[in-house]
């Protein structure tokens, strides 16, 4: 989002994108077989399928106001 609020295009937001993992993403990222990666959406559409179900998100708006 970052990139994008500053007016970087998609090869901008693809180059970045390693800088902002943490461990296991990176990791993820590092492995990630280069010909399955042609755009910055095709990029985002593998991240989110791989770990959509890793993230937790909060269900109350006590567990939203606890979040740090």
């Amino acid at each position: 989002m970052t990139c994008q609020l500053a007016g970087g295009k998609n090869d901008t937001k693809a180059l970045f994108f390693p800088m902002a993992l943490e461990p296991v993403p990176l990791q993820w990222f590092s492995k990630l077989r280069k010909s399955l990666v042609d755009t910055w959406e095709n990029l985002k559409t593998l991240f989110v399928e791989n770990f959509v179900g890793v993230l937790t998100r909060p269900n109350t708006k006590i567990e939203f106001k606890n979040c740090k």
